[in-house]
């Protein structure tokens, strides 16, 4: 009893005091679902974290890329010497750049139209389209031939029938609306018929190129490219060396080319260009 009230007596002085009751310290086991606000806080903003999602761009696919290669040498009639090696050289180079590539040496007629037929088949499932010609070629009222092997020429006329018309390629690569096309010609050589037809101009003539497309020519439009002393024509030569060159458009790419093929004939040879494109082309891209 006396216990019972020592107790009431120690309540009384609290109330009457204003004291408070002794801070205890409380024992929270490790499993205890009892947490601090902190704690709290900061495993929501954990949580918050882990469920955002980082947006990066996708990665680029890289440009799918098809050229076809014709180089014509053994002609019956003025055979030239570089064209098989131009056309070797720049096969390789291009498969090295990342192009697929359909190569044809020494082509007839027959070969030249089923490989363009071919080369518009691959060019509907490709970015960037290329046609590259090393052989005799020559113009006719205005129109651009690329002359085949063993092709039978006794006039001027006969051109129509036994050549092949630049425009019949240029039509084939735009109809697919792919990126970019390009042609490159180095077939403005001698005309080996010159003494036979009078009347027909010398070299290729003008091109305009449709749009999307890049047209180049190895020498100015009415003038003769030199097929060149060495392995390869001049044009081709300084072509392989500036196309391995990287993040250079190909703008510039045939600035360069013009000038070291100007530098080379002393201005006699100057390459040309006709350009509609629309968006920006790399050989070599880094």
């Amino acid at each position: 009893m006396k216990t019972v009230g020592y107790i009431h007596l120690f309540l009384a002085i609290i109330i009457l005091t204003g004291c408070t009751a002794p801070k205890l310290n409380v024992y929270i086991p490790k499993n205890s679902h009892v947490y601090s606000s902190e704690l709290v806080s900061q495993n929501v903003n954990s949580n918050e974290n882990s469920h955002k999602i980082e947006k990066t761009s996708p990665p680029k696919r890289p440009l799918s890329k098809v050229a076809l290669i014709i180089g014509n040498s053994s002609y019956k009639i003025a055979p030239l010497a570089n064209p098989i090696n131009d056309a070797v050289d720049i096969n390789n180079a291009l498969e090295g750049l990342g192009f697929k590539t359909i190569k044809l040496i020494d082509a007839d007629k027959k070969e030249i139209i089923e490989a363009i037929n071919h080369f518009g088949e691959e060019l509907q499932t490709s970015d960037i389209g290329l046609f590259y010609f090393a052989g005799h070629g020559l113009q006719v009222k205005g129109d651009n031939y690329l002359i085949p092997i063993n092709s039978n020429i006794n006039s001027e006329s006969d051109i129509e029938f036994e050549g092949v018309n630049v425009s019949r390629l240029l039509g084939k690569m735009d109809k697919q609306e792919n990126k970019i096309n390009i042609v490159m010609l180095d077939a403005c050589r001698n005309n080996p018929f010159a003494r036979s037809f009078r009347s027909m101009s010398r070299g290729l003539s003008r091109v305009d190129a449709p749009t999307g497309t890049f047209v180049v020519f190895s020498t100015a439009p009415g003038e003769v490219a030199q097929d060149g002393d060495g392995k390869n024509g001049v044009f081709t030569k300084h072509l392989l060396r500036h196309i391995k060159t990287p993040n250079l458009p190909i703008e510039e790419v045939m600035k360069k080319v013009r000038v070291s093929v100007m530098q080379e004939t002393d201005k006699k040879q100057v390459p040309w260009q006709s350009s509609s494109l629309t968006g920006s082309f790399y050989f070599l891209e880094k």
